[in-house]
């Protein structure tokens, strides 16, 4: 087997599966969820981090989440 193949093997082995793909996904919805009841103007949720990138690995992943809001400033 060649490096080349034996680190391909390795990323491999730490592709995330379709649960936990779906398991951070029903995730974001809820946090949505949540942030939108809280806030008067919907706020623009994006994916952000090594999920964004499509660089996250099964040894240790997180869900980061961008949250844009509306900033309006009375004088």
């Amino acid at each position: 087997m060649s490096n080349e193949n034996y680190l391909r093997n390795i990323l491999y082995d730490q592709n995330l599966t379709h649960n936990q793909i779906e398991n951070l996904r029903n995730l974001r919805n809820r946090i949505e969820q949540q942030l939108k009841d809280g806030f008067k103007d919907s706020p623009r949720i994006y994916y952000g981090g090594s999920y964004k990138k499509k660089t996250m690995i099964s040894a240790s992943y997180d869900l980061d989440i961008i949250l844009g809001i509306r900033c309006t400033i009375y004088a």
